[in-house]
This record gives C-alpha cells, sequence and structure tokens, in this order.
C-alpha cells in the first residue's frame, strides 16, 4: 500500500525495527501507531498510542489519535484533519 510517495510496509518494518533498539521511545510508538492507523488495524494502533503515552504521559498527539480512534472516527482521513484540534 503507497501512502502518496510513501511506502507504508517499509516504514512499518523501519519503526518496528527502531522500536527494537529502543522500546521505550514514545515518538515511535506514536508514529507506528499512526502508521498502523493507516492500515486499517485501528486495535494496534491503540495499542501503540497507549504505549506512547505510557512513555510519555504528555503527548497529546497520542492522546489525541486514541480519543479519536475509540470515538468512533470512521476513516483515519478524519482523525488526520482534526489533528490541529488539542484534545488535552
Amino acid at each position: 500500500m503507497m501512502m502518496g510517495h510513501f511506502d507504508l510496509p517499509t516504514g512499518l518494518r523501519v519503526v518496528r525495527r527502531f522500536l527494537d533498539d529502543t522500546p521505550d521511545n514514545a515518538d515511535a510508538h506514536r508514529i507506528l501507531g499512526h502508521l498502523l492507523a493507516a492500515t486499517g488495524d485501528s486495535v494496534a494502533a491503540e495499542d501503540a498510542w497507549r504505549t506512547a503515552i505510557k512513555y510519555k504521559p504528555d503527548d497529546s498527539e497520542s492522546y489525541q489519535a486514541l480519543a479519536l480512534s475509540l470515538f468512533g472516527a470512521t476513516t483515519y482521513g478524519i482523525a488526520v484533519a482534526c489533528q490541529s484540534v488539542r484534545l488535552v
């Protein structure tokens, strides 16, 4: 699956490899969540955002993404469009 000029499977592989070496990196978990959401795997995306919040409790972007996913944003595009709104 391609997102514009971005190769989603490669992006997932790169982030997962990075997390193998730095499993407590909240930013990488947040990015993983966004990538997983783009694949349609909302359960795995929500887990990634929860992990990001665990390592960085003030990560408002992860809270926002998780909330949008849990409260039924019907498409990832809606969540992306709403990112300018701070929920936390």
